[in-house]
């Protein structure tokens, strides 16, 4: 399953074309030790997210009312592996400071360094793209 790159933001395509972006945990650190599928469970079902779903089916193929385990497994195939993680990326610092509680909180993300090891799973510009990447 390959990403169709035609209908993706400019900021999606910075992120996937430099392999990286920017972020702030100042408004997301009870999440971060959560399993995948809890932060998925969380942003489609208490943020009401359907960004993910619509994105995963416009994408992938999947179903738009699929649950968080076939969307989960869904990226688990697309990057050919048993354990994923997630994160929330802006594609410069000054987005990713919408998020911040302090411009100085916001710091740059690396993603892995082979295209075929992360892929987005949601995209909504300037308020930040979702990427799934190979757990280690």
């Amino acid at each position: 399953m390959k990403l169709n790159t035609k209908n993706l933001s400019k900021e999606a395509l910075e992120i996937l074309a430099l392999g990286k972006g920017y972020r702030s945990d100042d408004q997301s650190e009870m999440i971060i030790f959560q399993s995948p599928e809890n932060i998925l469970d969380f942003e489609i079902n208490e943020l009401e997210n359907d960004d993910i779903p619509d994105f995963m089916s416009d994408n992938f193929g999947l179903d738009s009312g699929s649950t968080i385990k076939q969307i989960s497994h869904c990226i688990k195939e697309i990057l050919h592996a048993d354990k994923y993680e997630l994160v929330w990326l802006c594609s410069n610092k000054r987005d990713a400071e919408s998020y911040a509680d302090t411009p100085e909180s916001v710091y740059e993300v690396d993603l892995p360094n082979k295209q075929t090891d992360y892929t987005l799973i949601s995209d909504l510009g300037s308020e930040g793209c979702l990427v799934a990447y190979k757990a280690k």
